[in-house]
């Protein structure tokens, strides 16, 4: 047997065990197991298993034993095993096993296994087996396998395998495998394989490979492969 409750609910090929309540949840195609709860919520294609809870949520196209909980959540291409927890988290293209929890957290392609935590953390082009955790973090363009945790860290532009800790670590054009450790360091310009640990350290362009360690150390311009 199936639930449904509300006008057009579960309406057309709902299949057993499936639950749909509020207007048009879950009005087409929902799978075995599935559970749809409020309006517009899992209308297209909601696979087993999965859930989607909140108005529009999970509107089209949620994989099996997805969750999107929260006002527009996982709301177009949910894939299967990702969470997406907040309104308009995981909003469109979510990939498999990715996890967004927060307002519009990994809203518009997060990648496979890709994590996202905090308000607009990760918000646009999370790429696969990235880390962002704090509100902001990693916002725009988060590379393969980065890392960004504090408020604004990895804001715009992290490159591949960077490791930005702190607020405002690494917040802009972080280079490929460098590191930030502290309150806006490596904030501005950090080149790959760069290293700044400390508040404000090599904060201002940082050059490839060169190294900052303590409070504003390598402040500005930091020369490549230099050491301060």
């Amino acid at each position: 047997f199936a639930v449904a409750i509300g006008s057009e609910a579960g309406s057309n090929s709902q299949a057993s065990l499936a639950v749909a309540i509020g207007q048009r949840a879950g009005v087409g195609s929902q799978g075995s197991s599935a559970v749809a709860i409020g309006a517009g919520s899992g209308q297209t294609s909601q696979a087993i298993s999965a859930i989607a809870i909140g108005s529009n949520a999970a509107i089209s196209g949620q994989n099996a034993n997805a969750i999107a909980i929260g006002a527009n959540s996982g709301s177009t291409s949910q894939g299967s095993n990702a969470v997406a927890l907040g309104v308009n988290s995981g909003l469109q293209s979510q990939n498999a096993n990715a996890i967004a929890i927060g307002n519009s957290a990994g809203a518009n392609t997060q990648g496979n296994s890709a994590i996202a935590i905090g308000s607009n953390a990760a918000l646009t082009s999370q790429s696969s087996g990235a880390i962002a955790i704090g509100s902001r973090a990693g916002a725009l363009r988060q590379s393969t396998g980065a890392i960004a945790i504090g408020s604004v860290a990895g804001f715009n532009t992290q490159g591949v395998l960077g490791i930005a800790i702190g607020a405002t670590a690494g917040a802009y054009s972080q280079g490929t495998s460098s590191i930030a450790i502290g309150s806006f360091a490596g904030a501005t310009g950090q080149g790959p394989f760069a290293i700044a640990i400390g508040a404000t350290a090599g904060v201002y362009t940082q050059g490839t490979g060169s190294i900052a360690i303590g409070g504003f150390a390598g402040l500005s311009n930091q020369a490549a492969n230099s050491i301060y």
